[in-house]
């Protein structure tokens, strides 16, 4: 899902996560398993808020490889969405859909939820947006991070 869960909680240090943002592609998250320092330890499966579904530990699995730059690791792409103002990670788009399905109508509460859902049913356009910065506090209806959050709510 690419919350980091499963990077906070592994004592090996064998999850890992690279930030890609770049003008030409979409900004997008890469979680990054490498299993030549894994010990199997479970706790990335058990730290995964996906309901277990995200990580899933099995007994198939094989070590042997040649190149461990290359084939000694495992990753998979989401995509990220940025803060409107500085630019900063703010989540991956299936972290906050999750999020989102289990609030319900709390989601109306947290602006970013609000407007990642609008966006993901094909709502929201640049025309409603457009319209709330002629109304004034534009920076209220934004995906912001935590820092510009703040920094939006609490000036005049």
């Amino acid at each position: 899902m690419g919350c980091r869960a499963c990077e906070e909680v592994c004592p090996a240090g064998a999850i890992d996560h690279k930030d890609i943002v770049s003008p030409k592609d979409s900004a997008r998250r890469t979680m990054i398993h490498y299993s030549d320092t894994c010990i199997f330890c479970g706790q990335c499966e058990a730290a995964c808020i996906a309901d277990h579904e995200g990580i899933k530990l099995s007994n198939e699995w094989e070590l042997s490889f040649f190149d461990r730059k290359r084939e000694g690791t495992e990753s998979i792409d989401k995509e990220l969405l940025l803060c409107e103002i500085c630019g900063s990670a703010v989540a991956c788009r299936a972290h906050l859909q999750w999020i989102a399905e289990r609030l319900g109508e709390l989601i109306y509460s947290s602006p970013t939820l609000y407007l990642s859902r609008l966006q993901e049913i094909g709502v929201i356009d640049d025309n409603i947006l457009s319209i709330l910065k002629d109304q004034g506090r534009s920076d209220r209806a934004k995906i912001l991070c935590a820092s510009c959050r703040r920094e939006t709510t609490l000036s005049p």
